[in-house]
């Protein structure tokens, strides 16, 4: 008979601890919603080739360092890196749940116009480039921007006096979380810059028969 309020109890606190997750995934679901819905309605607005894609993630005489070293400080910059440090200002960290906004809506869109725009092309560039860099970037300002409203709301209890034990400990977590997002966004930057490689010699010499 105790099992089961047990469980609902269980279940209760894991929703208590991890609402800032399920509030910032929401949101980028439904970002990607309206970039979808957007992208259909509009399915010339990119304006872009597949060809002048790559050499905008990749200057034709770029090494490819300092191709990874842009990609990564430009998406940093355009949602997981700007949410993380948001949760540094405490009470404008609740601004970081923009970044799984812009970021959901940058998925469904990109996807979207590529698939529906650049046809066999489209996909070969949503399978190497758009999808790994986007997925990854996506799921990074969602979980930066739950930390950072979580990390900004132990911060401020800290300061009224409440619970101030706990900030250490948040502290050193928030630090983790900022390099787990890093890692998670320099792999999305890495595998786009590789599909993008592949990509360049697939639009110079597509496969015949395909």
């Amino acid at each position: 008979m105790s099992a089961q309020p047990a469980l609902w109890g269980a279940a209760s606190v894991s929703l208590q601890r991890r609402w800032a997750v399920y509030l910032a995934a929401g949101l980028a679901a439904f970002a990607f919603g309206v970039g979808v819905r957007h992208a259909l309605g509009h399915p010339g607005a990119q304006g872009l080739s597949p060809g002048a894609y790559v050499l905008a993630m990749w200057p034709a005489q770029a090494p490819a360092w300092q191709a990874f070293l842009g990609e990564l400080g430009r998406q940093l910059l355009w949602g997981p890196g700007l949410a993380w440090a948001l949760g540094f200002t405490v009470f404008a960290s609740p601004l970081a749940l923009l970044a799984p906004l812009v970021r959901g809506y940058m998925l469904g869109s990109a996807l979207t116009w590529a698939l529906a725009g650049w046809g066999r092309d489209g996909l070969v560039t949503v399978a190497l480039t758009l999808l790994p860099l986007q997925l990854c970037l996506t799921l990074a300002a969602t979980r930066a921007a739950a930390g950072a409203t979580e990390f900004g709301l132990v911060v401020a209890r800290s300061m009224l006096g409440v619970a101030s034990h706990e900030l250490p400990g948040a502290f050193a977590t928030y630090l983790r979380l900022g390099l787990r997002v890093l890692l998670l966004a320099a792999a999305g930057a890495a595998l786009a810059l590789l599909g993008a490689g592949w990509l360049r010699g697939w639009l110079a010499a597509p496969p015949a028969g395909l």
